[in-house]
């Protein structure tokens, strides 16, 4: 039981270090944070809008050459080459094999 209260004592006994440090930011560190987070959210914004209208932009033009080319294309035999063909937009279709 000695034993027991002397290691009882050893544990109260203990010193610990233990070291806080606490830093301040000032009012104007803070606000040129926040104006540089608004600056590089508004160039987000506004380069995903033009980035988008871009896109559409493309998108339409690709939607209306499709629809002229369906429109010019004709159909042919997937066993007939004609000259008359040549240079025209032409649609096959069949079974592919490989040999």
């Amino acid at each position: 039981e000695q034993a027991k209260k002397n290691s009882k004592m050893a544990d109260e006994n203990e010193v610990f270090d233990e070291v806080t440090e606490e830093t301040t930011e000032g009012y104007g560190s803070r606000l040129g944070s926040s104006f540089q987070g608004i600056c590089l959210g508004l160039i987000l914004f506004f380069g995903a809008g033009g980035t988008l209208f871009w896109n559409e932009g493309r998108a339409a033009r690709r939607y209306v050459a499709l629809a002229q080319g369906s429109k010019l294309a004709m159909e042919v035999k997937n066993n007939v080459v004609l000259p008359e063909n040549e240079g025209k937009l032409v649609v096959i279709s069949g079974t592919a094999t490989t040999e």
